[in-house]
């Protein structure tokens, strides 16, 4: 089966999205490895599931396996936002939801300005057949886009899609 032109953009531009996060993820972690070592910090025989760690799993498709560490790291940190985001993220590829609508929501309660929970939560109110609450979602993200970005342009693809 061959990809239509907005299919390949689309896909396209969750590479790129998921790319830059991944970027971001593993410079923060490298400079907080090295603020642990600086401090004495060690590590432990067994290493925690970082947020890296997790956004490969979801690039990987491997959504339900992501959901116990976000789980985790959403109850140890209650105020990381990114974290909420891909909760809801894994959660929605699972078909649970109700627990994605939660999480989408605790994300942006927490950064209402999200981009990322901003478009995911646009998708899922489309899955769920509530245009209007998307088209909400939609007019936000181009107010914090007026150039455009990523998740503009793939909210906008899910709405010509719906």
């Amino acid at each position: 089966m061959t990809k239509t032109k907005t299919q390949a953009r689309r896909d396209s531009a969750i590479i790129r999205l998921i790319q830059a996060t991944v970027l971001l993820i593993a410079v923060v972690a490298l400079l907080s490895a090295g603020s642990a070592f600086a401090a004495g910090g060690s590590s432990s025989s067994k290493p925690e599931t970082t947020l890296l760690d997790i956004e490969r799993m979801l690039y990987k498709e491997k959504y339900s396996r992501a959901i116990k560490p976000l789980k985790k790291m959403v109850k140890e940190d209650p105020d990381n936002a990114d974290a909420w985001n891909l909760l809801g993220f894994a959660l929605r590829k699972t078909d649970q939801l109700e627990d994605a609508q939660a999480a989408y929501t605790n994300a942006l309660n927490l950064d209402p300005e999200h981009k990322g929970a901003l478009e995911y939560q646009g998708e899922l109110f489309l899955r769920l057949g509530d245009r209007a609450a998307a088209e909400a979602n939609l007019m936000q993200l181009k107010k914090l886009c007026p150039d455009s970005c990523a998740e503009l342009e793939l909210l906008e693809q899910a709405m010509v899609q719906n």
